[in-house]
């Protein structure tokens, strides 16, 4: 049994020894076939899409004064404007750098360059925003669905502690 144990730990030391790191260049590669920096820009304009509709409607309240609509509109903006300028590709690709480095050997780089520069990794990743945007909308009634009924539920739980609980007289 010592033998097996002493075998299987010079195995695993021997395998541990030979994965490699990859290399910056290897990354590098990898990075730019997966066009990750067109994925990361795709998400940064979702996020500015998304608080542009949210100032939009929210500016649209009518409690709102117009002066008050216009002053959230440009805080929506300026913040929009904060985001895009913190989440650039300059800043993230460092991130992308070292994640990946702490994660992957070289040998799975390797494989994976492989993979994304054939014709069928090429295809995954042109048609991958296609299929996430098909599942998204195939997902949404059901996750407005849960989100409705969740929130019915938080509704009736505050209502419920508040029946059991009541909040002390003021006075």
């Amino acid at each position: 049994m010592k033998k097996f144990l002493s075998a299987a730990l010079f195995i695993a030391l021997v395998a541990g020894a030979h994965a490699a790191p990859p290399s910056n260049d290897s990354l590098e590669r990898l990075i730019a076939l997966t066009q990750q920096e067109r994925m990361v820009n795709s998400i940064v304009a979702q996020i500015d899409n998304m608080l542009h509709n949210l100032g939009a409607q929210l500016s649209q309240a009518d409690h709102l004064s117009p002066q008050d609509q216009q002053a959230l509109v440009k805080k929506m903006q300026e913040s929009s404007a904060a985001i895009r300028a913190q989440l650039t590709w300059a800043w993230i690709k460092p991130i992308y750098i070292k994640v990946y480095t702490e994660t992957f050997t070289q040998e799975e780089v390797d494989g994976m360059i492989a993979f994304y520069g054939s014709p069928a990794g090429q295809a995954t990743i042109n048609k991958m925003p296609s299929v996430m945007q098909k599942a998204m909308s195939i997902m949404q009634p059901q996750m407005i669905a849960m989100a409705q009924k969740a929130q019915g539920e938080m509704q009736q739980y505050a209502a419920d502690l508040a029946a059991h609980h009541p909040a002390p007289k003021q006075g």
